[in-house]
């Protein structure tokens, strides 16, 4: 049930039917800002999106593009792209850096890069497999499988000293990280994990009780704040509301996706009924939740908008005809 392996395996496919052109860049004339942030984190964050595309027209190298999305403006700068040589794909842009953090293969591993000033910095050596990189302040959130491990887990890294710090370690190795969502004004992150043991030997009905942990980027300490019996998709929040994309199973029933909120004072959930079909990643900004959905009645993906006031749903960004969106994450 790996993101790693089910999305490197969609990619495939998806390309497999795709023309060759390279995507359009999605550069625009006002750029967001790339000023350093200040001490107190959160008063900017914007999303950078991950998305991979055909570099050639024989279709056999892939790239991966890095563009943000500013919340405030609303507008798109294309950042820059990177060869796409890890088994899931990711490029992040830090605003703090003003570089790109992106996952490749480093021959042992997949390792966390950096791009400055056109080289490609190798930043650890640690890792295996990475499935997530988000820019937070000045660290990274890095969800990841530590070599001669099998589970992802969540970390926090320092791009300058270099130091992982291991917030979440699981002795029995079967804790698996899944789903992420940052929450930019308590400098935190939402996480959520589950047994791979018992996700296992779980028939396409059912799967293991997910929990929900929050991670204080500051002090590196977890707490664990909810749990599910339901397959989590995305996950987002703040201290008062919790935001749960999840379907009964694993990848099949994605589609069947159901969108709940969470009051965190009484811990009673209720379903939201939206416009589209939430199929992953959830990120929450200013009462809006921004989501990787599709229409109901299309299977074109794309990152879209939902109100919380209205429950209705705007698309931010549609996947383009020979491009495949592998992410996109709320940074600050």
């Amino acid at each position: 049930m790996k993101r790693i392996c089910i999305l490197f395996v969609f990619i495939i496919t998806c390309f497999s039917g795709c023309n060759s052109r390279q995507p359009e860049k999605q550069e625009v004339s006002v750029s967001a800002t790339s000023t350093p942030l200040p001490d107190t984190p959160g008063l900017s964050p914007y999303l950078s999106i991950t998305e991979s595309y055909y570099t050639d027209t024989s279709e056999t190298g892939i790239g991966s593009q890095c563009i943000i999305y500013d919340l405030q403006t609303k507008k798109f700068v294309h950042k820059g792209s990177v060869d796409y040589t890890s088994a899931y794909p990711l490029a992040a842009y830090s605003k703090n850096f003003d570089d790109i953090f992106f996952s490749a293969d480093s021959g042992h591993g997949d390792q966390v890069y950096q791009y400055s000033n056109n080289q490609n910095i190798q930043l650890t050596d640690k890792f295996y497999a990475i499935n997530y990189i988000i820019p937070c302040g000045n660290k990274l959130f890095v969800a990841a499988k530590l070599l001669k491990h099998y589970c992802i887990e969540p970390f926090i890294f320092d791009p300058v000293s270099k130091e992982v710090d291991r917030v979440f370690e699981d002795k029995e190795d079967d804790r698996f990280t899944w789903s992420v969502g940052t929450i930019p004004e308590s400098n935190s992150v939402l996480f959520s994990y589950y047994s791979d043991s018992v996700q296992r030997n779980c028939d396409e009905n059912d799967c293991s009780t997910s929990g929900i942990a929050l991670l204080n980027m500051e002090t590196g300490k977890v707490k664990q704040i909810y749990k599910i019996h339901k397959y989590i998709w995305g996950v987002a929040g703040n201290e008062e509301k919790l935001y749960i994309c999840c379907a009964k199973a694993g990848v099949g029933k994605r589609n069947y996706n159901i969108l709940y909120e969470v009051d965190m004072a009484t811990k009673k959930k209720k379903k939201l009924d939206v416009p589209i079909v939430v199929t992953e990643k959830l990120e929450l900004w200013n009462n809006t939740l921004y989501c990787i959905g599709r229409e109901k009645n299309d299977e074109n993906r794309g990152i879209y908008a939902i109100d919380l006031d209205t429950l209705k749903a705007e698309p931010v960004y549609l996947q383009q005809e020979d491009a495949f969106i592998n992410d996109f994450s709320m940074c600050y």
